[in-house]
């Protein structure tokens, strides 16, 4: 008696050509009528189905690995597989070459219920037939991807939902129109969100906003679908209520549909796993003050305090925010910069110690001061300065001798200097005229060429 596993899988996007690969339960349907026609058994225990998962993918598909680690006991419990086409498996053509591959190479045949045929990489023109028509396939899903891209934005254009849900919205289905829904304002969340800005306008930080919204047990966004929680709900299971987080606070200030504005196309899918920004000036958008939450006086006044908490921050090189500028002010002005002078005779040792100075208290008064920090951490046999120096004094001290060095007058007096240094003016000039002569003779001219005018 001959076993048959079967696999299928249904794309996430709706948008097959064919009718019998847009559900899984018609998959099963035919991969049954299959198996049977050919007297074979398929086993239940081994349909394995993966259901709104794009054929881009692979290590992602639970159902697809179930099958892989079956073909990898020994022995393998089925020896036929049926799928109801070649793009079932998946929409990559390397990748799916791959899979095919390593299924036969585990012992098992592969077919397919749209031609009869069998997909396999035993001979060169059945090797061809596979690679074109995985190519073919991942063709299609780029095309797909582009018709889900232009029917959304149609969607969008007519005022249609397009993405997921949105916190302080619902989506209401319309009757008579297929996958159409309109957002509609839930009153408890939309105050909450305008709750948000407030604390915002009044200077709390993102953090504060999170953490006062936990402790009061106020309900974060929703991650799970309807779905999943009406789910939960019939099986009697607590939803899980999702805590705030500073990243939700963000999102909730910058979301331009709070304030009427919606947007369309901000990220463009460029393959299964990576997404692009796209430049602002590429978005859509259109107004709809009918969604509407957070009145303009107080997005303003919100924005305005945070267009001030982001002056404050100090940023890196690359333009990323970094820590508070207040924050990184050093107590100890000279800790590390300062060097130990103690005399050491030790062999292989400079003349002095050189450690830094660092600071720490001294005495009964614990007062602030400067140490070697050779002596502290190695002792006396290291270094045997055990002085310290008043953190105060040496401070006011090093500070007076910059304001010296630098002021006004010592700047002036130094450019005077230079000026009236004739060697240094002198070396200056015939550097000048030796540079302007080699850019005369540049670039060189090959004997008999005649000079070009000026």
């Amino acid at each position: 008696m001959t076993t048959a596993a079967a696999y299928i899988r249904k794309s996430n996007d709706q948008q097959d050509r064919t009718e019998d690969v847009k559900s899984v339960a018609t998959q099963r349907d035919l991969v049954a009528a299959f198996a049977a026609a050919h007297g074979w058994t398929l086993d239940e225990q081994h349909v394995f189905a993966d259901d709104g998962i794009t054929g881009a993918l692979f290590a992602e598909r639970p159902g697809l690995q179930a099958l892989l680690a079956e073909t990898r006991t020994a022995p393998v419990p089925f020896s036929k597989l049926i799928v109801v086409e070649q793009s079932r498996l998946g929409r990559d053509q390397i990748d799916t070459m791959v899979l095919i591959r390593d299924i036969e190479e585990a012992g098992i045949e592969i077919w397919s219920t749209r031609d009869g045929r069998r997909i396999t990489l035993s001979d060169d023109t059945s090797k061809l037939l596979a690679s074109l028509e995985a190519w073919r396939d991942e063709s299609e899903r780029k095309k797909t991807a582009t018709r889900v891209r232009d029917a959304a934005k149609t969607r969008f254009e007519r005022g249609y939902v397009v993405g997921g849900r949105v916190y302080g919205y619902r989506n209401e289905r319309l009757p008579g129109v297929k996958g159409a829904a309109r957002l509609a304002i839930i009153a408890e969340q939309a105050e909450i969100v305008r709750r948000i800005f407030r604390m915002a306008a009044d200077g709390l930080g993102l953090s504060r906003v999170a953490r006062q919204l936990n402790a009061e047990a106020v309900a974060g966004p929703q991650r799970l679908s309807d779905a999943d929680v009406e789910k939960l709900r019939l099986e009697g299971e607590p939803v899980p209520v999702n805590q705030w987080s500073v990243s939700g606070v963000r999102e909730v200030l910058y979301r331009e549909l709070y304030r009427g504005v919606v947007t369309f196309g901000k990220v463009r899918r460029t393959g299964p796993k990576s997404r692009v920004k796209l430049p602002r000036q590429q978005w859509q958008t259109r107004s709809d003050e009918s969604l509407r939450i957070v009145e303009q006086d107080l997005w303003d006044a919100a924005h305005a305090r945070l267009a001030a908490a982001r002056e404050a921050f100090l940023r890196a090189t690359d333009g990323r925010m970094g820590g508070h500028a207040q924050a990184i002010v050093n107590r100890y002005l000279l800790s590390g910069l300062l060097a130990c002078g103690a005399h050491t005779d030790a062999p292989g040792r400079k003349p002095f110690c050189g450690s830094p100075l660092v600071a720490t208290t001294r005495g009964r008064q614990k007062v602030p001061s400067y140490v070697c920090a050779g002596h502290r951490e190695k002792g006396k046999t290291f270094c045997t300065n055990q002085t310290g120096v008043p953190m105060a004094e040496l401070n006011r001290a090093v500070i007076d001798s910059l304001k010296v060095t630098f002021s006004d007058a010592k700047f002036e007096q130094h450019l005077r200097d230079q000026a009236a240094d004739t060697e240094q003016v002198a070396a200056r000039r015939a550097e000048r005229d030796n540079l302007l002569l080699k850019s005369r003779s540049w670039p060189p001219r090959r004997p008999g060429s005649p000079r070009p005018s000026l």
